[in-house]
């Protein structure tokens, strides 16, 4: 598991303005951010969210006030491209910018969402006869948790809207009716039928303590034991939350995050997806119940795209709802790599921000970029450190530059410079966290004990192979090595290599182009001859093969 990062404090320091572009700060004084914006918020030190919020860079292109009023509600992008960060600033923002006097309120997939629901759903699975390949199609697009969904995040918000503070609509009533109804379904209730696997669960019924009395006027499937079908109580539900009339300039924000899969493989790996793309529909509906004009709640989320992919196969169409309504976080695709590349001023933003805090009062000109990057980032005494030498160790994403510099930070922080003997005394460490990180996301795809297999496949490979390559290096390590052997027997050479691009450890080349997941190119080109990610050199102890000297000659 990748190490997690401790709280980054500032150094006590004799503040002063010095404006020689000699004094520059140590490393270990520079803030780069967090590896997981949500350990670092969770503290909820007043000093830590004004750090995180001063120091945030909004990707180019983007215009906040489109999720501020609505008009935009998913993020969605692959591991550590900053899904968290955006949604976590945007809870800041609509506080500071007092778009909202209730506090954003963040909802965790993987903590919040009900257990009753995931334990039957596991436990039908489980116990149940092994589904085939060819029936899941059909079986997944049977089930339907959306109903579900409506349920909680309406239940959730009748909560909010109950505390006399939270002045979101009026008082009328159409409210009145909307909390009673909500709140009809007792917990025993909950946890002896709505919290059940059904593989329709429209088709399921529950007991309501109450009935709406206004002009909608729904009606019990059977009135004697006051049942009625949760999907027709879920839609009840729906139609009194859009008779609800706002308050005016009134507003909160409820935020999805951690949106990831709890199982590492297999079915119970895609019934999570099944829960995600449900989610997903949900949060659509609700946002469209009111218009723009009039909405007092809004939903947002931030969603990873390798469970996208999952999820695109399991019927409905979500992909037109996350271009029309979404931001898809990707640094890897801004053409050429120098120093206004987006993550270069991403972290020259931050430097400067130490500076600040440190008493370093620069005479900044023009871009922060031009001044912060040639003072830290150094290959020798007279040249300045090529960006790219630090990006192509990277997976282009927030996440792994500040892992890079955090590492130097704890190899050398009395330095004043980042140069390049640095980054490379720092590349193993960095590149071993690296892989640890991968690894946990190749989990989805192969089980834990033959992802050991892979470690040993690639330890020592060359820099570049071919399949056929891949795949002889496979069978002769699998005949002296239990986890290997597993693995190329419950896995094919491609399905290993496939696995390995989506999560970026590998990419594929012919002649001078490249494919890479985090460029964009979501699946890899067979027909190429595939390479080993710069980041993960050292920890496989990477050897350059006869085509790679050849190639490196040819330019020579």
């Amino acid at each position: 598991m990748p190490r997690k990062q401790k709280n980054f404090k500032f150094p006590k320091r004799n503040r002063q303005a010095v404006h020689l572009p000699e004094n520059r700060i140590q490393i270990s004084e520079m803030y780069f951010g967090s590896i997981d914006a949500t350990d670092e918020l969770d503290a909820n030190s007043k000093d830590i969210r004004n750090r995180f919020f001063e120091t945030f860079f909004m990707p180019e292109g983007v215009n906040i006030e489109d999720f501020i009023n609505g008009n935009k509600y998913f993020i969605y992008g692959l591991k550590g491209t900053g899904k968290t960060s955006f949604l976590r600033y945007i809870q800041e923002y609509v506080l500071r910018q007092n778009e909202s006097n209730i506090e954003p309120e963040l909802f965790r997939f993987r903590s919040d969402f009900p257990r009753e629901i995931y334990d039957d759903v596991r436990k039908a699975f489980l116990n149940g006869k092994e589904i085939k390949s060819e029936d899941r199609s059909s079986i997944y697009r049977d089930l339907d948790y959306e109903d579900v969904w409506i349920y909680i995040i309406l239940k959730r918000i009748s909560t909010i809207i109950k505390d006399p503070k939270n002045k979101l609509y009026v008082d009328d009533k159409h409210l009145s009716e909307f909390l009673k109804y909500a709140q009809s379904i007792t917990q025993k209730e909950e946890s002896s039928n709505i919290f059940r696997f059904l593989p329709k669960i429209k088709d399921g019924s529950v007991r309501l303590s109450y009935n709406p009395k206004i002009d909608l006027k729904f009606e019990f499937d059977d009135h004697e034991n006051n049942l009625i079908s949760f999907h027709k109580y879920s839609k009840n539900l729906e139609e009194l939350f859009s008779k609800l009339t706002p308050v005016s300039e009134s507003k909160f924000y409820l935020c999805f995050d951690e949106i990831d899969p709890r199982t590492g493989a297999g079915v119970l790996f895609e019934i999570d997806c099944i829960l995600i793309r449900d989610l997903i529909v949900a949060i659509k509906r609700l946002n469209r119940v009111h218009s723009i004009q009039s909405r007092s709640v809004y939903f947002l989320a931030a969603i990873r795209s390798e469970v996208l992919e999952k999820v695109k196969y399991l019927g409905k169409e979500i992909q037109k709802s996350l271009e029309q309504f979404g931001l898809c976080m990707n640094w890897g695709d801004h053409g050429k790599i120098d120093i206004h590349h987006p993550l270069v001023k991403m972290i020259c933003k931050k430097i400067s921000y130490s500076e600040k805090n440190c008493g370093v009062l620069t005479a900044e000109i023009g871009n922060i970029e031009t001044y912060i990057w040639p003072r830290y980032f150094r290959k020798s005494k007279y040249y300045q450190l090529n960006p790219k030498f630090i990006l192509d160790m990277s997976w282009h994403r927030p996440r792994d530059i500040v892992r890079l510099l955090s590492t130097c930070r704890d190899i050398s922080g009395n330095s004043r410079e980042i140069s390049e003997g640095l980054i490379s005394r720092a590349r193993k460490r960095y590149s071993n966290l690296s892989w640890s990180e991968i690894s946990e996301h190749l989990t989805i795809s192969i089980d834990p004990f033959s992802l050991e297999g892979v470690d040993k496949v690639l330890t020592g490979i060359q820099k570049e192979f071919t399949q056929e390559e891949f795949s002889e290096i496979l069978f002769q390590r699998a005949l002296i090595d239990t986890s290997t052997e597993r693995l190329s027997r419950r896995y094919k050479s491609a399905d290993i290599l496939y696995f390995l691009y989506k999560a970026g450890a590998v990419g594929t080349r012919k002649g001078s182009f490249e494919r890479y997941v985090f460029r964009g190119d979501s699946d890899p080109d067979f027909s190429g001859i595939f390479c080993i990610h710069n980041g993960l050199y050292s920890h496989f102890s990477i050897r350059f093969s006869s085509r790679d000297y050849s190639k490196r000659s040819s330019k020579d």
